[in-house]
């Protein structure tokens, strides 16, 4: 059901909250997000050993 909503609010070009949750795709993730590949690049220059994580990073990186 939620997979569906976010293509209804892609479709109506709009986009959705980010919940730590992984019911959407990484393919909605960063087309909802596009500078989310920047994220994750400045997040690997600030903590290169990956200290830092959860499921939603590891899934989503």
């Amino acid at each position: 059901m939620f997979l569906i909503l976010v293509d209804i609010a892609f479709k109506n070009e709009g986009t959705f909250y980010l919940p730590y949750r992984l019911h959407y795709t990484k393919e909605q993730m960063r087309k909802a997000y596009p500078n989310s590949d920047h994220f994750f690049k400045q997040k690997l220059k600030y903590d290169p050993d990956e200290l830092f994580s959860n499921k939603f990073y590891e899934h989503y990186k």
